[in-house]
């Protein structure tokens, strides 16, 4: 019975330590991927992968490395050159050119498995991916066009075939964007289309260059020098506003986006540093400080990747964010409960509901909460893609869910200490009632 009281206690502490708090103040923590001595350059991360161009085979590879148990691994080594790998779920995406042009090739990480995307006679260059998406440069009508892919039916689509040359295509789960030179070389514009609807519109025709692009959820941002040198701006697609995100006198280069928070690479301190904006508060913060050249930068949740000059060549290094960014709804992320809604198949299943409104009323109000759910959304989206490709596990995951949906439903109706009580109580009559039913039994007979 003492034992019982104990882990009574226990688990109320635990609780305990789930109730509301106030969000921590932004803080930075950096660290180092790679230390090969040869060039590793262009990352891209996603969940708890992140992947890169590798120099150290004499020719350019693509390597990878789990940040979850701190394992690189090679991704494909073919002899000839694979370049500019991204990364979305469990799916890598390179332009390759083992057939003596550049095509399109992806490699599964669930499986293990490599395929070809698109392998026409002309060059296919810069892919980006996005959930179900694949986009590139291609240059099969005699300049360079933007196309598609979806990997679900497995079918190509042109995106933009414009006479003028369309460049540096990225990608969201809904917005394809690009640079245009529909209007002039010398006159980049932005331009975006809408894959739910098939429809292209432009985003900024400033008579001025704005190039680099970069797509999360309503979110685009661009290199524009309409000031005389190269700053940042930024629009945003759900209200049709465009706004300034960096006018520093400096040059800014190569934006990135992920929910709110945009990053980039910058000038003003005679090196080329990282920096970050968070459009919602309008703030500004430095992520690397370091006197080298930090380049390239790129986002995903509260993990910033980059390539990194201050050990005399490029290697990979990272910092995590604490910017709440992945506590944050993203338009990217079909319901934000990865897990549940690839078992339940919809982010409306009211198991889903019931998991999301118990994170919103009490994981993301406290600290360890907070750590949790950050964790989580590093770690699950490749388990979820898995999940939701195969109909025996899905069933199996929906059945595993429902103690955690029973518990998140009765923790929503009476609070998370009476719930933690009530289960404790159960758990300890339960012990009670088994150690009972095993107990030693003494018999006692009548003597002849």
């Amino acid at each position: 019975m003492n034992k019982i009281k104990k882990w009574i206690m226990i688990s109320i502490c635990c609780m305990v330590g789930f109730v509301p708090n106030v969000f921590g103040a932004q803080v930075l923590s950096e660290f180092q991927i790679t230390t090969d001595a040869n060039t590793q350059w262009r990352p891209a991360v996603y969940g708890g992968y992140v992947v890169w161009q590798d120099q150290r085979n004499g020719n350019a590879d693509i390597y990878g490395y789990d940040l979850r148990t701190d394992t690189e691994f090679p991704i494909c080594t073919d002899a000839n050159n694979q370049e500019h790998p991204s990364i979305s779920g469990n799916i890598v995406v390179w332009y390759d050119w083992r057939n003596g042009n550049a095509d399109i090739y992806g490699y599964d990480l669930a499986t293990d498995t490599e395929f070809p995307i698109c392998t026409n006679a002309d060059n296919q260059r810069l892919p980006k991916i996005s959930g179900n998406y694949v986009v590139w440069n291609d240059w099969r009508n005699g300049n360079w066009d933007i196309y598609g892919y979806d990997l679900r039916t497995d079918t190509e689509f042109p995106i933009c075939t414009d006479a003028a040359h369309q460049y540096f295509p990225k990608v969201s789960d809904r917005y394809a964007v690009w640079w245009d030179e529909r209007a002039g070389i010398g006159n980049w514009d932005i331009y975006g289309y809408d894959l739910s609807t098939d429809t292209e519109f432009p985003i900024c025709t400033d008579t001025n260059n704005q190039g680099y692009p970069a797509v999360s959820g309503n979110y685009v941002a661009w290199i524009d020098d309409r000031n005389g040198n190269w700053d940042i701006y930024g629009y945003d697609l759900s209200t049709d506003t465009e706004f300034p995100i960096c006018t520093n006198a400096s040059d800014q280069f190569r934006p990135r986006v992920y929910n709110d928070i945009v990053v980039w690479f910058d000038m003003r301190n005679g090196n080329q540093d990282i920096y970050g904006y968070r459009v919602s508060t309008a703030e500004e913060f430095q992520i690397t400080t370091n006197a080298s050249d930090q380049r390239c930068p790129k986002i995903y949740c509260d993990t910033v990747m980059w390539h990194d000059r201050r050990d005399g060549d490029y290697n990979i290094y990272g910092a995590y964010l604490d910017t709440q960014q992945c506590l944050i709804p993203d338009d990217d992320d079909d319901g934000w409960c990865f897990i549940a809604t690839a078992a339940y198949g919809a982010g409306m299943a009211k198991e889903v509901q019931i998991l999301r409104k118990f994170r919103d009323d009490f994981l993301l109000n406290s600290a360890p909460g907070r750590s949790f759910v950050r964790f989580y959304y590093r770690a699950s989206p490749p388990v979820a893609d898995f999940i939701g490709r195969h109909e025996t596990l899905r069933v199996a995951t929906c059945w595993s869910l429902m103690p955690l949906v029973g518990m998140s439903w009765l923790t929503l109706q009476i609070g998370p200490v009476a719930t933690l009580v009530l289960v404790a109580l159960l758990v300890a009559i339960t012990i009670t009632g088994v150690a009972w039913l095993i107990r030693p039994r003494r018999f006692y007979g009548t003597m002849a």
